[in-house]
């Protein structure tokens, strides 16, 4: 359908319906199928539709075309979806201190559940937990606003446009700029 406007409209309007057709569907109850195997797939179907948007040409990385175009990828819409849980819902989560009570380092971070079972690992509150313990605590206390710290995470993601979440989760988040 987008290679088919192309021709037509303009690349704001193609934005528009990517966001209409493509990002809704995409986004619907990501946290829960967000960590399977089909998000591989959905993930090359998006990289086909952002080809088309800034033409980069079939063997060019879409990184610098995400960008461009202000798109989360499907593996970033899954890890802003987790890191939202906890902002929307922070009293069901529980930090350190609460749990043990020792002024430590990492006393203000959410309290990663020991479990042994994978299943509840690859759940949605397990991941969400080790998602957003990787943000700096300065998001927290120079946005205290839930808008503007959703505003500032998504501009985040999209500034550093990762290709899976384990890129995420291995890269430093020590000092964004906030």
């Amino acid at each position: 359908m987008l290679r088919q406007l192309l021709p037509i409209v303009k690349v704001k309007m193609l934005r528009t319906v990517y966001f209409a057709h493509f990002y809704s569907k995409i986004s619907y109850d990501i946290i829960f199928w967000g960590s399977s195997s089909s998000m591989r797939n959905v993930y090359i179907i998006q990289k086909r539709a952002i080809r088309i948007t800034p033409n980069p040409g079939p063997r060019i990385s879409c990184r610098e075309g995400f960008k461009k175009v202000d798109i989360l990828t499907v593996p970033y819409l899954y890890i802003y979806a987790l890191m939202l849980l906890p902002v929307k819902n922070l009293n069901i989560y529980q930090t350190n201190t609460s749990v043990h009570g020792m002024n430590t380092r990492e006393q203000n971070k959410l309290h990663i559940p020991s479990v042994r079972l994978s299943s509840i690992q690859r759940g949605v509150y397990y991941p969400s937990v080790k998602i957003f313990d990787q943000l700096t605590q300065n998001i927290f206390k120079f946005h205290y606003n839930k808008h503007t710290r959703k505003t500032f995470l998504r501009d985040y993601l999209v500034k550093n446009a990762f290709y899976s979440s384990n890129e995420f989760l291995s890269a430093g988040h020590s000092d964004p700029d906030i």
